[in-house]
């Protein structure tokens, strides 16, 4: 039986990134192709792979990714095919720290949030969340774990050995 996949999921700026960096720290191969690079929003680099972008399209990336870790932001959660297997860390952060990380990032790059208050974004990516967990209880290829990033900073140690 083929490895997992392991994907590493969330909203934007929950701690996809780091979650990512840690997994490679310990020796999971990532799948990363390094086209976005380190920036002051993210020193430690993104850890994307491009292709997971055009999944629904083209999922061919995945038939050599069994074994590896790969990034999938939730929105992109209902792509990946049925036909393999997936252990998902899906990172929770709260969301008024996700919107002001969000906001701090777009001030960075001179953009602005698209005229949405922050309010009403933490109720747009909550609703979001809540299909996503509802999407990996319902798909039998989806094995996963929400991973508190709060506690993972506060508490590495025992936060990674569970």
């Amino acid at each position: 039986m083929p490895l997992p996949i392991t994907v590493v999921s969330g909203i934007p700026r929950s701690g996809t990134s780091m979650m990512m960096s840690v997994l490679g720290a310990a020796g999971l191969p990532l799948l990363s192709d390094d086209k976005r690079a380190p920036d002051p929003s993210n020193p430690r680099g993104y850890f994307e792979f491009e292709a997971v972008k055009s999944t629904q399209k083209d999922p061919r990336w995945l038939e050599g990714a069994a074994g590896h870790a790969v990034k999938v932001v939730h929105a992109l959660l209902h792509a990946l095919p049925e036909r393999y297997a997936y252990r998902v860390l899906l990172m929770r952060r709260p969301l008024e720290s996700v919107v002001a990380s969000q906001n701090r990032m777009l001030q960075r790059l001179g953009q602005t949030g698209g005229g949405i208050d922050d309010e009403r974004l933490a109720q747009i990516l909550s609703a979001q969340l809540d299909e996503s967990r509802q999407l990996l209880e319902e798909r039998a290829c989806f094995e996963w774990i929400e991973v508190d990033y709060p506690g993972l900073m506060a508490d590495p140690l025992s936060k990674l050995r569970h």
